[in-house]
């Protein structure tokens, strides 16, 4: 099939570029990767890999050099990322929208032989600055992914000796994206990405040759590998873009055809609410939302536009193959919304002490730590022994997320451990009082934190966004209290109005924004 031979790979042995290989074979002449008017096969794709792992070979990359990547989603880039692959590098795509002096110190962090980004003019300019700042050199893939510019420069090593690829060997750094302080690099190797490759069908529900999935999501967060090696894996079609409004996105999915689409709740509810019925989107089979609880509101509305709505509690240092997931089935059940089902196929989950440094198992009903065990589990951080030793015992990731197993076996996450509110003794989790709030048909965001509170030591304060400019806080109170949703501490002691709520780059609320600065408030 136009010259690529048929190289067999496993969970056990294999390795990314094998898995690759195949990929690129048996789409030989259809459609895997588009992006724009940039359509190629898997023989165009796989033809691009070889000049640039040459051009890389170049530059002194090899077995275990360490390369950081910077850009949005493009075919560019997860060419390069393959590529680097290739020859045994281990790859690490930097935050877009760092600081400058950040993404510089990262690179020195994770000792980064040189920087590649991707063609748009915006990464090349801030590209070239992170890379004078770091001391490595810089190179620029063209947009068809033919090539990468190094400007002339010459490596000043020679190129690394190069070896085979093996299924241990360390292959991609997963940054944390936490937005202070030193970030964590997450170390995966190829074993774990194809146990996450793997388990597409697990997590999405279905992931065939027969799916087109859109990617937009920046190449730094580990939703953006999690969604392309299963995909690419499967041989199904995937779109890259960077669609900037709900009209875009919606766009996009009906002039692509797309089965799969998958955001965060956050900008789900901004899509729903652009009229998505102005648009044919009758190839979507799929709607899949993470990294937030869903509400009864949301999957309703979800409902409507796809014939199955899904989610699933996915980290950066588990993969998918250590995924929790759920579809429709689950979600529409009574008190289910929130849920996020059940541990995929071959992963194990269970609830511990967070005041526990050994892993001691919470009582039957109680809430406790998540811990998580599977295939796709990360190696630990990066340089980092005290934390790797800290969060991966015993083949156990601690999450830092408190869970809860209903009577049924269903999952439901409660929040993080540092959520939550220690209001006069009692644990409040921020997240539970966000669900209640967000079931008032008026409120359309909700964030909630703690506040000082001199005799009761914090206290729950809301912040939300109100479809109803005459919705009030004591009526908001009142609301929950009424309809047996919040009792007592949980009831927010001040709710601050918005016209948005802050988010971060992964469109999560970002409730630190509101713990230093509150806002206009109309206090119960």
């Amino acid at each position: 099939m136009s010259g690529l031979s048929l190289t067999s790979f496993s969970l056990e042995h294999g390795t990314i570029p094998a898995m690759v290989l195949s990929t690129c074979r048996w789409t030989a002449h259809e459609p895997l990767l588009c992006e724009g008017d940039l359509r190629l096969t898997g023989a165009e794709t796989h033809a691009r890999i070889g000049p640039l792992r040459e051009a890389l070979i170049q530059q002194g990359i090899g077995h275990g050099s360490t390369i950081a990547l910077l850009g949005g989603s493009t075919i560019a880039l997860a060419i390069t990322l393959f590529a680097a692959l290739e020859l045994g590098a281990v790859c690490c795509f930097i935050h877009a929208y760092e600081r400058e002096d950040h993404n510089a110190a990262v690179l020195r962090q994770i000792e980064a032989r040189l920087l590649i980004v991707g063609p748009q003019d915006l990464y090349r300019t801030k590209g070239a600055r992170i890379a004078e700042s770091a001391g490595v050199p810089v190179g620029i893939v063209q947009s068809d992914a033919t090539a990468i510019d190094f400007g002339g420069t010459v490596a000043a090593t020679a190129p690394t000796a190069l070896r085979p690829v093996t299924s241990d060997d360390p292959a991609m750094l997963l940054l944390s994206s936490g937005t202070t302080g030193k970030p964590k690099a997450i170390l995966h190797s190829h074993r774990s990405l194809l146990a996450t490759a793997a388990s597409g069908p697990a997590i999405y529900g279905q992931c065939s040759a027969r799916d087109s999935v859109a990617i937009g999501m920046q190449p730094s967060f580990a939703a953006w590998i999690f969604t392309m090696l299963p995909f690419f894996a499967a041989r199904a079609r995937i779109c890259f873009s960077e669609w900037t409004s709900a009209q875009d996105y919606l766009a996009l999915l009906a002039r692509e055809k797309i089965t799969i689409a998958a955001l965060v709740p956050t900008v789900w509810r901004m899509v729903v609410a652009a009229e998505p019925e102005q648009h044919d989107l009758s190839a979507l089979q799929v709607a899949f939302f993470s990294g937030e609880p869903g509400s009864s509101r949301l999957i309703d509305a979800l409902a409507v536009i796809a014939p199955d709505v899904r989610t699933a509690y996915l980290a950066s240092e588990i993969g998918c193959a250590c995924g929790i997931a759920g579809g429709l089935d689950v979600l529409a059940q009574p008190g289910k919304a929130a849920s996020v089902g059940r541990p995929v196929p071959n992963a194990d989950l269970r609830l511990v002490d967070p005041e526990s440094d050994v892993l001691r198992d919470v009582a039957p009903g109680e809430t406790g730590e998540i811990a998580i065990r599977g295939a796709s589990l990360a190696r630990g951080y990066w340089k980092n022994d005290e934390l790797t030793t800290a969060r991966f015992i015993d083949g156990w990731w601690r999450s830092g997320d408190l869970g809860l197993i209903d009577a049924d076996g269903y999952v439901f996450v409660k929040g993080r451990i540092d959520n939550r509110i220690n209001s006069g003794g009692v644990k409040i989790h921020a997240e539970e009082v966000e669900a209640a709030l967000l079931t008032h048909p008026d409120i359309a965001m909700a964030a909630v934190v703690g506040e000082p509170d001199p005799q009761w030591g914090e206290r729950v304060v809301a912040h939300v966004v109100s479809r109803n400019v005459n919705l009030t806080a004591a009526a908001i109170g009142e609301f929950c209290v009424s309809a047996g949703l919040l009792s007592g501490r949980k009831i927010p002691k001040a709710i601050y109005f918005h016209d948005r709520l802050p988010t971060g780059p992964t469109n999560k609320l970002y409730r630190q924004a509101l713990r230093q600065k509150g806002g206009p408030s109309d206090a119960q």
